[in-house]
């Protein structure tokens, strides 16, 4: 008994000598960590990434029927920049010394990690990658869903581990940084090196795969997929029956509940699709469509993911022309809307999910065409030239010949001309001038407005460029790290924008900016420009713009709205009229699964550490399509927003003509609207206004 006794204390003795080296390496990777937060260097941008689980329906299902909230964790994300100006000269990255000490830290720890992977940058920057990301997910979730997920590519310096201490607490960090040359509107040449730290501490999840590439870069197996993993794609009449076979099977998969089987098809589905050399016929790929998106949707980021990849791929192998699954005239879509002008002119406070159903086939069938010829040069003898224009307009491949090709089709006049070849995007008008284009440099001559539009693309494109100063995208998210930096150039912008605009008035290039950048101008703005009885009132390009101008007319100071039914958060269903109070109320609509627009929950709340219980109520209303309100209810309480009022669903927002969100409406006592305005700043100065100039008699 005593030899046994003396063997517990020294295992135990162990273990506490364990659990405290492990401790010293995490203490000694946060001290680096907080070193670079402190830096002078960087700029730098701290986030909570707990979201990142709205991308899937992580509620616990250990026993059946019993559905729990989500573990929460603790996940916050550390992205930081170091930018400088270079020669013209390429040299190698010049590292500061901050992130040199981190990356020493994390090495020199990791013999005390439970799981450990480190990988250096490959400086030919091939695009072959050894790792297309990590996923960590819960170890009891459904089907192994999505918890994290960071992108990685071969271009990037890495570093990711997993410390196990006391009480089963994992302590997981990863670590990504990588250089970028790019020139600046003023002809700089600038390298920026972007990065993210990010540390995730919890008891409930695990390193679930590690996604590998084998040598020519083709995925393999996760899962066993019997008889699926042997596919031909000899021609395009087996590819359709192979996605036959592997549709039925997933639907069959799904009735069992054997969600990881359901995984694998995806995943073999789009690889069939990349994988397929051949070209497919009209009907082929209608069918092919057809019974992809026939596989039940379950809120899988991954593999919904991968089934929309899988439709792309064999879209871009169609011979004929094939329409676009967008907007059709039977369904009003809910469109994520960012500032289409560039993929980094999108900041996050004027993000809104707008519904932009305009009855486009009509429209088209009520306007004459003419033929448009496009005369062109490739980037490579093996791209491959799409021409399309906006839903529901068709896309059509287009053949090359030694880099050469042609097009002619009939187009609506001045409806919107989309020429690309997956790097390289260029725009233009339909007209009868032919369209010369070189897809290396752009449009080379066409009409007189094309050639000014062409001018527009290109300054949009230096603005995006700029933006590299004062952003990130290195997780594939859009991260302001210099929010000075980046509010300076989205007012020059807006004033490129504007003058532009106006210096375009009597042509069709206005046009392509009000398409794109309506969300942003205030109503008099639009009030200038949007006109029924125009010259292009009917154009495709103004429709967008015209509807979203109607609807924030109705919203007018004044205005009564009608009141509908919704859902509280116990279930019961109520009336919107009864969630007014004896002062103010800040009616704040929203989408939940929208990540940007959920950013609104911080601003809500503040508002009501501020106002509440004095003479302001808020009221937190949620819209979504097929929502689950198990994960809404967690949603709320993961962002504090217990002491709000959250209801859910109804019809108010269609009824009463907002169909921009986020979208905050301030209203009297008696239900009338007596301001409104979208999620951002301009949200906190109206209800500070408001709160500030009401009358002696409302202030408690």
């Amino acid at each position: 008994m005593k030899a046994k006794i003396c063997m517990t204390m020294a295992l135990a003795s162990v273990c506490t000598m364990g659990a405290a080296q492990t401790q010293r390496a995490i203490d000694d990777i946060d001290k680096e960590i907080a070193r670079l937060e402190r830096s002078d260097e960087l700029q730098t941008r701290r986030t909570d990434n707990a979201n990142a689980f709205f991308n899937a329906k992580l509620y616990n299902q250990q026993k059946a029927g019993n559905r729990q909230a989500p573990h929460i964790q603790d996940c916050k994300t550390l992205y930081f920049k170091y930018l400088y100006e270079v020669g013209d000269t390429a040299a190698a990255p010049l590292l500061p010394k901050c992130i040199g000490r981190l990356e020493r830290a994390l090495k020199r720890n990791a013999g005390l990690a439970s799981q450990a992977l480190t990988h250096d940058a490959d400086p030919s920057g091939i695009n072959s990658r050894e790792i297309d990301g990590l996923t960590y997910a819960y170890s009891d979730s459904i089907g192994g869903v999505t918890a994290y997920s960071y992108p990685l590519d071969n271009l990037c310096n890495y570093a990711t581990m997993t410390f196990c201490g006391s009480d089963s607490v994992r302590t997981n960090y990863m670590f990504a940084w990588k250089p970028q040359l790019f020139t600046d509107m003023e002809s700089r040449r600038f390298c920026t090196i972007d990065g993210y730290i990010a540390k995730l501490t919890g008891k409930d999840w695990q390193a679930n795969s590690y996604i590998d590439f084998n040598e020519s870069g083709s995925e393999q197996k996760v899962y066993d997929v019997d008889e699926t993993e042997r596919i031909d794609t000899m021609t395009g009449d087996i590819a359709v029956s192979q996605v036959k076979m592997l549709a039925e099977k997933f639907r069959k998969s799904m009735a069992k509940g054997n969600y990881k089987q359901c995984d694998a098809i995806a995943f073999v589905m789009r690889r069939l699709a990349e994988k397929f050399d051949g070209t497919l016929t009209t009907e082929q790929y209608d069918s092919i469509k057809r019974n992809v998106w026939s596989m039940e949707e379950t809120g899988n980021s991954q593999r919904d993911k991968a089934l929309m990849r899988t439709v792309s791929a064999f879209r871009r192998k169609t011979e004929q022309k094939t329409e676009k699954p967008y907007r059709s005239q039977s369904s009003d879509l809910a469109m994520s809307t960012r500032s289409r002008l560039g993929k980094r002119l999108c900041p996050p406070e004027v993000f809104m999910v707008v519904s932009e159903f305009m009855g486009y086939p009509q429209m088209c069938n009520d306007e004459p065409t003419i033929a448009v010829r496009i005369i062109g040069t490739a980037a490579d003898e093996d791209s491959k030239i799409f021409v399309g224009g906006l839903a529901p307009d068709k896309t059509f491949a287009v053949p090359t010949d030694k880099r050469g090709f042609r097009f002619c089709k009939d187009r609506v006049r001045n409806s919107l001309v989309c020429i690309t070849d997956g790097s390289n995007t260029y725009y233009a008008f339909a007209d009868t001038v032919t369209i010369n284009v070189d897809m290396r440099r752009g449009i080379t001559s066409a009409s007189e407005t094309n050639m000014k539009l062409m001018a527009v693309q290109d300054s949009l494109k230096a603005f995006d460029t700029e933006a590299i100063k004062y952003s990130t995208t290195i997780d594939g998210r859009l991260t302001v790290t210099d929010s000075a930096g980046f509010a300076r150039l989205m007012r020059r912008l807006d004033n490129y924008v504007m003058a532009t605009i106006k210096a375009n008035s009597d042509n069709a290039v206005h046009l392509f900016l009000l398409y794109n950048y309506y969300f942003r101008m205030s109503q008099d703005e639009l009030a200038l420009y949007v006109d029924s009885t125009g010259r292009y009132a009917s154009n495709l390009l103004m429709q967008p713009a015209a509807k979203y101008f109607n609807d924030n007319e109705k919203l007018k100071p004044g205005t009564k709205l009608a009141d509908t039914e919704c859902w509280d958060t116990d279930g019961n269903k109520r009336n919107t009229a009864e969630f007014r109070g004896d002062g103010y109320t800040l009616l704040y609509l929203y989408y939940p699964q929208n990540r940007d627009g959920r950013r609104g929950a911080e601003i809500v709340r503040q508002l009501y550490d501020r106002y509440g219980g004095k003479g302001l109520n808020i009221v937190c209303h949620a819209f979504t399509f097929g929502f689950n309100g198990d994960i809404w209810r967690w949603y709320i309480r993961r962002n504090g927003m217990e002491r709000l009022t959250n209801i859910f669903g109804g019809n108010f927002a269609a009824l009463n003509h907002v169909n921009a969100m986020p979208t905050a409406i301030i209203l009297d006592n008696k239900g009338r609207i007596v301001d409104s305005c979208h999620y951002g700043p301009g949200m906190v100065e109206k209800v500070n206004r408001i709160m500030e100039n009401r009358p002696t008699a409302q202030r408690p």
